[in-house]
């Protein structure tokens, strides 16, 4: 195998020829050392790479020798699977969630299979079904909701108690080998284009559904018990208290969206108008204000953050009806948050900080595009960090013709990087000195950012502070094959609960969506 990614394509070509073909010989594909290499750097780039399984390794402790003896291990059947690693975390109504963490290793495999299985499990999916699917996204599900609005008069709210819990594997497996060649059953190939009544538009997004029921409620009865009956049948069970019967004049909640129909001008149809639920803006409004009361914060660190919060919020709300208004008061209420900030952390008035903003060049009118608008800034060299509250424009739903590609937001920046001396200003001004260049060998593009001062972790509030500015003048930008030479080839790697990220002891990796480490 030469290219892993034409032979996904490859595999999704013939599952879309064939659909009643069965696949062999993934196996060789999914034990392929070049196979394995991918599936790692598929895992380096979700942020869960970070976290530990039972064996305290990351996936930046993977290398090409742990890679060959993991496809030694599958080959020759001495691979075992490890156990996961059991933590709970909290959900919005109070109480947690369960959630395994597996060794790196079993990540790996885990992903090389999925590599595998995507492509041609992907020619069968029905088009009702959004998540976690390339090309498509809530947004997508929330698009077919609205065109189904226009013919809808009972909507069905369906939840599946603990669904994650109850999974049917055996159902699931059996799926598998109708595709997957197995000698020891030959399940037989179900029609992937068998069609949902046609009294009904059914959309789903991992376990979030939403049944549009086109006729009387006695019609929606029906489909609800038959829903019910079929989930049963699976070993799964509807909440009665969450599997709703709604009119389609009342609202509904699906994807972080209220959805109501309202009559259309003159009375003549209905259509849907999403709107943003109150507590989701009560909610980022007080995660705002909450970062914005610790003034020991870099005010870089501070201004990316917020900006992410705001941004990340607005993005995801933009397809609603008329998000604007609610766009319009989160940004007031963000400026303010951010300029209690700045006069707690400069220790004056707001009016004061102001005026010696002004002055200094730190809140001045920024231009995006056609529009402009006075904001707070800060230079980090020769680099303008913003507190940036442009919001998008208002998306359309009807405008999403096709399954599109995923662009990832911006993540906000890790506030507690700057507690070690690795702010934000810290990374950029490093970065500028460089030119982009490793600055040991002139060779590489800068991957990391290296500490030559020793960081002691205990300290002071205050001595963290210094510690950050004395940084600045000493980082160094380097790229990842001298960090590892200046570090004797051994990056060292936190314990386990000692609360410190990966980063905190001597590497910080890029991030390519600002261009610096992180």
């Amino acid at each position: 195998m030469n290219n892993v990614a034409s032979e996904m394509e490859h595999l999704n070509k013939l599952a879309r020829q064939d659909p009643g073909k069965r696949f062999t010989r993934l196996w060789e594909n999914i034990t392929h050392p070049l196979w394995l290499s991918h599936a790692c750097e598929q895992i380096r780039r979700n942020r869960g790479s970070e976290t530990p399984g039972v064996d305290g390794q990351t996936a930046w402790d993977v290398d090409m020798s742990l890679i060959a003896n993991l496809a030694k291990g599958l080959t020759d059947g001495s691979y075992r699977p490890t156990p996961v690693r059991r933590v709970h975390i909290p959900k919005a109504n109070g109480k947690t969630r369960p959630l395994g963490i597996p060794t790196i290793k079993d990540r790996i495999v885990q992903q090389a299979i999925r590599m595998a299985l995507e492509p041609i499990f992907e020619a069968d999916f029905k088009s009702c079904s959004h998540g976690f699917r390339q090309g498509r996204s809530s947004q997508t599900a929330l698009r077919d909701v609205a065109r189904g609005y226009p013919s809808t008069s009972w909507i069905i709210e369906g939840d599946i108690v603990g669904f994650y819990d109850n999974i049917p594997h055996d159902l699931l497996l059996e799926q598998i080998r109708r595709r997957i060649a197995d000698e020891r059953k030959n399940v037989p190939y179900y029609a992937r284009e068998r069609k949902h009544p046609g009294k009904m538009k059914y959309v789903r997004y991992a376990d979030d559904t939403l049944i549009l029921v086109y006729g009387t409620k006695q019609d929606a009865v029906e489909i609800k018990q038959k829903v019910a009956d079929k989930r049963a049948r699976m070993g799964l069970t509807l909440s009665e208290e969450k599997t709703k019967l709604t009119h389609w004049d009342e609202p509904v909640r699906f994807l972080g969206y209220e959805i109501r129909g309202i009559a259309r001008e003159r009375g003549v149809g209905i259509r849907a108008r999403l709107a943003i639920p109150r507590e989701k803006t009560r909610k980022i409004r007080g995660d705002i204000e909450r970062v914005c009361e610790y003034h020991q914060i870099p005010e870089p660190d501070l201004l990316t953050h917020v900006s992410a919060q705001y941004t990340g919020f607005c993005n995801y709300y933009n397809y609603a009806t008329a998000p604007q208004k609610a766009f319009s008061t989160l940004s007031s209420k963000t400026w303010w948050a951010t300029a209690h900030y700045l006069a707690r952390k400069h220790r004056c008035s707001i009016k004061q900080m102001l005026t010696r903003a002004r002055k200094a060049g730190r809140y001045a009118e920024v231009t995006r595009g056609s529009r402009k608008r006075p904001t707070f800034r800060e230079f980090v060299g020769k680099r303008e960090v913003i507190l940036d509250l442009f919001a998008p424009k208002t998306g359309k739903l009807q405008g999403l013709l096709k399954p599109q590609d995923w662009k990832v937001d911006l993540l906000p920046v890790n506030l507690g990087n700057w507690q070690s001396g690795r702010s934000l200003a810290t990374r950029l001004e490093a970065m500028d000195r460089s030119g982009g260049m490793c600055e040991r060998c002139h060779i590489n593009p800068v991957a990391e950012v290296h500490h030559t001062a020793a960081l002691r972790q205990k300290r002071t509030r205050v001595a963290r502070v210094m510690s950050d500015k004395s940084q600045r003048l000493t980082a160094v930008a380097l790229c990842k094959p001298c960090h590892l030479e200046s570090h004797g080839r051994r990056l060292r790697q936190p314990k386990e609960g000692s609360g410190q990220t990966w980063n905190a002891g001597c590497a910080e990796r890029r991030s390519p969506s600002v261009g610096t480490a992180s």
